[in-house]
């Protein structure tokens, strides 16, 4: 509480109306109870910004420490808060790896697939299946459509005409439900008449065959958790004597209703003895026995730093050309243009300094900050720089800080990930190498909105194949790999990559024109 309180410079005093001491006394007697600091180890020479694998095996050799010595009495006391979620399959695999149970808690959005509007239409398809109302032809034509269209049954564009004009004439409207369909929507129509909720979503998955469906699509965990949600909904629903046409009809104004925003925290069970690992936004409103920071060390979004419109041979705040590049317009535009930045990542901080209160203030029992010092925290660009300029362990007790003067992570944990395949397939190193011949032919595809899948050769395969190793082994750091020194000792523009800060995972965000786009950057190398 005593470094969140720089109101002139940040525009933040938690000491007014905000109280972060525990009202609570029932820990006052557990030594094991107060704020504790590890500083993880980082070799001078390593360029690798921030190690998620070191940090997810210190956190979890810590974890064991304590369930051995009594001071957490199961694992479901304790909980990680991690900055970038992108770690947390890192988490999951050391995790298992030390044989510690954890579960990953994130929020899920439920609309960012078709699936959940999918569902709806077979549900109002099937209720108005052999309805006689002209008014509702052209609704059956839309909702047909979109079942035969979708990854159900990927019907070609020629099968779709035919199920919905007159070849002969195209001007006359028909609709010819395949008899399978047919079959199918009755006999959801029946459940949705005869059966409690919960069975009618039931009876459209498996009718319908949708796991067996999805799992060869994109997005395939996202679909099962919206299929999760409606069968929770169901049930819902039913307690609140909504049923039959009602639900079917509630269903369909859920999906189609783009005010509504759809989330779910998604954890596999709530009464299992596991660690759970979540991000900041997830835990507000929440507390847990002992708590873990990590990722203290990850870098701010300098993404959210917007892309002005300025060049060096341009006005920045009029969108002009300076054709005479007149020193002292230059300079006022290098001027307004710092400023503007200036203004923007001020207000930056002041957002993530809000998230590291909420982070902070988590912990009903223990809190554990989890970092890696360095130099210096001048550029305050990570929870750590702005804990550490403010000289936050001389609020922690000496004897409550570990300092880590070597690697906690194992050397056989890579070749443990291999082993298992939980990153990479070696089944690919067994694949039969044939040379073939072939000649390229356009084909013009019968399905309007399908993807192409290109013939490689061998060069090209053998490339994907050492991408694909390169690419995982930066993911998970395994810079020991012949594939990664390579590519450390090569040049670029006359520059070792060995020679620069490597951040791995990297996200971003940018506009262009006037568009937000986020991504992530899977390597970034910086120079001094």
């Amino acid at each position: 509480k005593n470094i969140l309180n720089d109101e002139e410079k940040y525009d933040i005093d938690y000491r007014k109306g905000h109280i972060m001491d525990s009202g609570s006394e029932k820990f006052n007697k557990d030594l094991s109870s107060d704020v504790f600091l590890i500083e993880m180890f980082k070799d001078e020479d390593s360029k690798v910004h921030t190690d998620a694998v070191e940090e997810a095996f210190v956190i979890g050799n810590k974890i064991i420490e304590l369930h051995e010595n009594k001071n957490i009495d199961k694992y479901s006391d304790v909980a990680i808060l991690a900055r970038n979620k992108k770690n947390f399959k890192i988490y999951k695999d050391v995790f298992k790896y030390l044989n510690i149970p954890i579960q990953i808690q994130v929020d899920q959005e439920l609309k960012q697939t078709y699936l959940l509007k999918l569902i709806a239409n077979i549900l109002k398809l099937a209720l108005i299946l052999d309805s006689d109302n002209k008014k509702l032809f052209n609704e059956k034509r839309f909702l047909y459509l979109s079942i035969i269209r979708s990854e159900l049954y990927e019907k070609d564009d020629f099968e779709i005409f035919n199920s919905l004009l007159n070849l002969s004439d195209p001007t006359i409207k028909t609709l010819k439900i395949a008899p399978e369909i047919y079959s199918k929507l009755r006999s959801v129509k029946k459940n949705i008449i005869t059966k409690s909720n919960f069975e009618i979503i039931d009876n459209v998955i498996k009718e319908f065959d949708f796991y067996k469906k999805i799992s060869i699509t994109k997005k395939a965990v996202e679909k099962n958790y919206q299929i999760k949600y409606l069968y929770k909904t169901a049930k819902t629903l039913s307690d609140l004597s909504i049923n039959g046409e009602d639900f079917v009809n509630y269903v369909y104004n859920l999906a189609y209703d783009d005010d509504i925003r759809l989330q779910v925290s998604v954890l596999e069970d709530k009464d299992e003895d596991s660690v759970k690992v979540t991000n900041i936004h997830q835990s507000k409103g929440l507390e847990y026995n002992t708590l873990f920071v990590a990722g203290l060390n990850k870098e701010f979004n300098k993404g959210t730093v917007r892309s002005f419109n300025f060049t060096n041979v341009g006005l920045f705040n009029f969108n002009l050309k300076n054709i005479n590049k007149d020193n002292n317009i230059l300079a006022l535009n290098e001027y307004i243009k710092d400023y503007r930045i200036s203004v923007v990542l001020e207000d930056n901080l002041k957002e993530e300094l809000r998230l590291l209160y909420v982070a902070l203030t988590r912990a009903e029992k223990a809190l554990y900050l989890v970092s890696t010092p360095k130099n210096d925290y001048i550029k305050l660009n990570s929870f750590a720089d702005y804990l550490y300029i403010n000289d936050f362990k001389k609020f922690i007790k000496n004897e409550n800080i570990e300092t880590h003067n070597k690697y906690v992570k194992t050397t056989d944990y890579y070749t443990h990930i291999k082993a298992n395949n939980l990153y990479y397939d070696e089944k690919i190193d067994s694949l039969e190498k044939i040379e073939f011949n072939y000649n390229l032919l356009q084909e013009n595809s019968k399905k309007a909105s399908s993807e192409i899948l290109n013939l490689i050769d061998n060069k090209v395969f053998n490339s994907i194949i050492s991408g694909t190793k390169l690419h995982l082994d930066f993911e998970y750091q395994d810079l020991n790999n012949s594939l990664v020194n390579r590519l450390y000792n090569t040049k670029f523009n006359d520059k070792m990559l060995k020679d620069a800060e490597i951040i791995t995972e990297y996200e971003f965000t940018t506009l262009i024109d006037d568009e937000q786009i986020t991504g992530i950057i899977d390597l970034l190398a910086i120079y001094e």
